[in-house]
């Protein structure tokens, strides 16, 4: 070896591998022929290990570990561990978590889940991907509550409520307590329960009353009090307060007299919010809740502010949105190209690296990029094609030059290239007859040119008196008038067949043809056992074995395995098709066994980086015909089986295969890409994932149709649907539907899904939908008190990314088509929607308008409501909210529907 000392003794000379290398010579009574030289890759820095990973250096190699506080996350965590490692984050303790403020936040090892807290009913847009993000108290309290009849009851979660006087009323329960007693406040209706003067206004306030009046007397300075008038107050008139319609207005002792305040639920957008607070009141809206509001990515987390909202896209995720004032329009999630072979097109003798934005490929050792424009997609291994002619097809006058990508030819002088252009020295002629100083015929003899040289043949009146056939031609002599002679007959042996170079001749009988002008053998399509045996039709079964040691000797690949003209080549492959002869003559298809042949052989690198030593025999069996053809997995099956039996040694001779030879199994189906997940393999080329260590799915932000199809991109939108009848039977719901462990509520969510499924491919929108997804069942009456009928369904619409122009076109272009062309049916679901639907993307929808109310949409996001006819407003300043009939009703017999 290189490496290693040489010291010459008396008879010969020794060799001595250094001290920081290993001795693996073949032969141990010659020491230093092979050394393996350790090396510390990771002092060197030739490691692969994650920049958060700890390279450990052994005899072999290295190996990587990461670090304390990140988990690996490597493709092949058996074989090569510490190649990805990711930092663990627990987003619950650094608040970077999007949990209500009344959920708890349980970190996980990949991200982190929300659980709305105890007494909370969790209202979030998307249960099953994101639960505990809306936590919200139950819709009504307690009904043994305490709460004064003129008070509010606002329920607080659990068992726990709060209550508050109305307006008009004094609270003046026990300490401690609130709203339960409340007083009416009429101190100023009654005269006897006030002292104001007769020209002062009475307010009643929270805790009593006070005076107001207005002092017009000449002198205010000097003698105020003489002229006092009777004056509205400067909250109630307009003309002398410029509040908001929606700030409260509170009279002060300043200059101005008075302040504005916005309302709870209304952003203050006054240009001096500090002196003159309360002249602009926007409606606060969480954008956040409704994704028709807000242009988020669906991956991005949107956070509301009291002005708006922004987004940010959350960790291990890619922030490319056009305008970095604007972040979390666009997020792409972190996709390891590597860790899924349909994501990157590097070759199996590349390795890949990832990257934050892409991936990078590059050819390993002894490997030569044959696309330098697209490293690493195209690597071949480094051999001498020219040291072994069955890798290369020179012409036998052309001179083979090893490439580090191939070879090329090139004919000798001086024959000239007749082959095509971009394949020269393929073919290489010289025609020795076009003059007479490039061949030795004689004058008088005629030169025919041929495919391996030229031939003389004397002319007509001359003969070749040469004892030397092969010099034929070299000597022409003219005939002489012969005298009286007497003639002998000449004793010239007889033979029969073909013939075929000198002195050899093909047997007919064995059906025997000449192959090269000096070789017997059979046609293409035949065999036989051995040279005396007649040729016969064979079908020819391709294999190929990697044979790593010949007894005791570890095999290496040289030209000289290589060259089929090489006396070890021939030596070798003779031994092998005797062992795989007695191998397949312990099979089931030993009668009908012919021969082996073997094809060439070659480094076992050109087929798999990962093998350095053997040689890789590429040979076919050929076996007699008969109406059934060879089934290859079979044979192979059972000659693999037989070399088992003889411990890895082809028909129990010398030669070994490798361990891992299955891998050149014909029939071998590699397992499938992906991850394993509780006993099943995510498939990677349809961008699964293992999701809870028990299902394989969708990344979040991605869905498909069915398990069989490929994740994609999403974006989703809200469409909640009122269905009213199943075929002929009208709905009237109960809480069984809503019950998601119910089969009646399961019978229904399929039968919607399956539904929308079956109406979407027949709108402008068939090839964005992709699935949809039935959150919830609720009674309608939740949505608007007057739908007392039927149940109410909110589900999600999945469409792939961008496909969708606006969110309502999700919901209307659904809804024409069940009213307009399927006869209100979802689908073949037998599921029939109420032809008056609550439009979602209305301002009206979920509106607060009382039930015999109409609601006026005045806006994208504002409306106001009216009583309807024969109806009227109990209370004119909140219009709309409280409507009593006008005729036929006794507003006394309920004290809500009085104001007495």
């Amino acid at each position: 070896d290189k490496a290693a000392k040489c010291t010459d003794t008396v008879d010969s000379y020794t060799c001595q591998c250094p001290a920081n290398s290993k001795d693996i010579s073949p032969n141990q009574a010659f020491p230093g022929r092979v050394c393996l030289v350790f090396e510390d890759e990771c002092l060197t820095g030739k490691h692969d290990c994650d920049q958060n990973a700890m390279c450990h250096d052994n005899e072999q190699s290295f190996t990587c570990e990461c670090k304390t506080g990140f988990t690996d996350r490597s493709p092949n965590k058996l074989t090569r561990p510490g190649r990805v490692c990711v930092k663990l984050v627990d987003e619950c303790a650094e608040n970077r978590h999007t949990c209500s403020a009344q959920a708890e936040c349980r970190d996980l090892e990949e991200g982190y889940t929300c659980e709305c807290k105890e007494g909370y009913i969790d209202r979030s847009p998307n249960l099953l991907t994101q639960p505990g993000r809306v936590c919200g108290t139950p819709e009504v309290c307690p009904s043994n509550h305490e709460c004064s009849s003129a008070a509010v009851c606002e329920p607080l979660g659990g068992n726990k409520y709060q209550c508050t006087c109305i307006q008009g009323y004094i609270d003046q329960s026990p300490q401690g307590t609130q709203g339960r007693i409340c007083v009416r406040n009429n101190a100023c209706k009654d005269p006897r329960l006030n002292n104001c003067s007769r020209n002062a206004i009475c307010y009643d306030e929270p805790k009593g009353y006070r005076s107001g009046y207005v002092d017009r007397s000449p002198d205010v300075s000097n003698k105020p009090g003489r002229v006092c008038v009777l004056t509205e107050p400067i909250c109630l008139d307009s003309n002398r307060n410029d509040c908001d319609p929606a700030a409260i207005c509170s009279e002060t002792q300043d200059a101005d007299g008075y302040t504005c305040r916005c309302r709870d639920g209304y952003v203050d957008q006054s240009p001096d919010t500090n002196r003159r607070p309360g002249r602009i009141c926007v409606a606060q809206v969480n954008e956040c809740l409704d994704k028709s509001l807000n242009d988020c990515d669906a991956l991005a987390v949107c956070e509301d502010l009291p002005d708006g909202y922004t987004c940010r896209c959350p960790v291990n995720s890619i922030d490319q949105s056009p305008d970095s004032k604007r972040p979390g329009r666009k997020c792409f999630l972190q996709v390891d190209e590597c860790a899924n072979p349909s994501l990157n097109n590097c070759s199996r003798f590349a390795d890949c690296m990832d990257k934050k934005e892409g991936y990078e490929c590059k050819c390993r050792s002894g490997y030569h990029d044959e696309n330098p424009a697209h490293p690493g997609t195209v690597c071949n291994y480094i051999i001498n094609e020219c040291e072994s002619p069955t890798l290369n097809d020179c012409h036998r006058h052309a001179d083979c030059m090893d490439l580090p990508g191939g070879y090329t030819c090139r004919c000798k002088s001086p024959y000239r290239d007749e082959g095509p252009r971009d394949h020269p020295g393929r073919v290489c002629h010289f025609n020795e007859c076009a003059s007479p100083s490039t061949n030795k015929c004689d004058k008088n003899a005629v030169c025919q040119d041929t495919e391996d040289g030229y031939r003389c043949i004397c002319k007509e009146g001359f003969y070749d008196p040469s004892a030397n056939p092969e010099e034929a031609g070299h000597v022409c002599t003219e005939f002489q008038q012969p005298g009286p002679v007497t003639v002998l007959p000449i004793q010239t042996p007889q033979h029969e067949g073909i013939p075929c170079g000198p002195n050899n001749y093909c047997v007919v009988a064995r059906n025997e043809v000449c192959i090269g002008g000096n070789r017997c053998g059979c046609r293409p399509g035949e065999a036989r056992a051995s040279l005396t045996d007649k040729c016969q039709p064979v079908e020819k079964i391709p294999l190929a074995v990697r044979v790593v040691s010949q007894g005791q000797e570890p095999l290496y690949y040289s030209s000289e395995y290589g060259n089929d003209q090489n006396e070890k080549y021939a030596e070798f492959t003779n031994e092998f098709k005797n062992d795989v002869g007695r191998a397949i003559g312990s099979t089931s298809y030993a009668p009908r066994y012919v021969n082996t042949d073997v094809s060439f052989i070659t480094h076992p690198k050109t087929v798999n980086s990962s093998w350095p030593d053997g040689l890789l025999l590429n040979f076919t069996v050929g076996a007699s015909p008969s109406g059934n053809p060879i089934d290859v997995c079979d044979l192979w099956d059972q000659f693999m089986n037989s070399v088992q039996r003889t411990n890895g040694a082809i028909g129990g001779g010398r030669l070994n295969v490798a361990s891992d030879v299955d891998l050149l199994d014909p029939c071998y189906k590699p397992p499938p890409a992906g991850d394993l997940c509780n006993g099943q393999v995510c498939k990677a080329e349809l961008g699964e994932v293992c999701i809870a260590g028990s299902i394989c799915g969708c990344v979040n932000g991605e869905k498909r149709a069915s398990p069989k199809d490929k994740c994609r991109p999403v974006e989703s939108f809200p469409v909640p649907l009122w269905v009213i009848r199943k075929n002929q039977n009208n709905l009237v719901y109960n809480e069984t539907f809503g019950n998601p462990l119910d089969s009646l509520n399961k019978e229904y969510v399929k039968s919607f899904e399956k539904g929308v499924a079956e109406c979407y491919p027949h709108t402008v929108l068939k090839n964005a939908f992709v699935t949809a997804e039935v959150n919830d069942i609720v009674d309608p009456m939740v949505v608007n008190a007057s739908m007392d009928t039927g149940i109410y369904y909110n589900a999600t619409m999945y469409f792939r990314k961008g496909q969708v122009r606006i969110p309502s076109d999700a919901y209307h272009t659904l809804l024409r088509y069940i009213i307009d062309r399927n006869n209100y049916q979802i689908g073949n679901s037998g599921l029939y929607i109420n032809p008056y639907q609550p439009d979602p993307y209305s301002a009206c929808y979920k509106n607060s308008c009382h039930p015999k109310g109409r609601c006026i949409e005045l806006g994208p996001n504002a409306y106001r409501c009216e009583c309807g006819a024969g109806y009227r407003d109990k209370n004119p300043n909140d219009p709309g909210h409280h409507c009593l009939p006008i005729n036929n009703f006794n507003e006394c017999e309920n004290p809500e529907d009085n104001e007495c």
